[in-house]
């Protein structure tokens, strides 16, 4: 009985542990996209996307892809300011764990299996400053799956 107490004890306070270090990950994530409409974007492209793909009216359907190449530029503007300003956070308060497992506190127990979170974005940034410039020449049915995945 007396391991049995031991072991709950311990998995409530992992658990405890854990969704504090979650809550504080997920403020500072919050704290930096409020500021941005990234999501409503987002939600607005592939909207926009399902329904240029499915218009059978070429003038209505290049409509759309006119309408969609704001919110693209919006989008792409949005998120090279949302990723140039995460990357000036100091670099312990992102690191992340690459474990399966959420362990807390692990990005800082085990330096090994670590990432920073605000690594990858940077190339993501290139390549969407990239995406305007280069969809010029290309088909507009391929523009979904040039630009979505990045942003995904």
């Amino acid at each position: 009985m007396e391991i049995f107490s031991l072991v709950l004890l311990l998995a409530v306070s992992v658990y405890i542990l854990k969704k504090s270090e979650q809550r504080k990950r997920i403020a500072l994530l919050g704290s930096h996209l409020g500021n941005y409409q990234i999501e409503k974007l987002m939600e607005t492209l592939t909207d926009g996307y399902l329904c240029a793909l499915g218009e059978p009216d070429p003038e209505r359907r290049e409509q759309i892809w006119r309408y969609l190449d704001t919110a693209e530029a919006q989008l792409c503007e949005q998120f090279n300011k949302f990723c140039a300003e995460f990357s000036r956070l100091d670099a312990a308060d992102t690191r992340v764990s690459k474990l399966a497992l959420a362990i807390p506190y692990a990005a800082s127990l085990f330096p090994a299996p670590r990432s920073t979170f605000a690594r990858p974005w940077p190339s993501m940034r290139t390549g969407s400053r990239k995406q305007p410039a280069t969809r010029s020449n290309a088909r507009p049915e391929t523009r979904p799956s040039r630009c979505l995945p990045n942003y995904f």
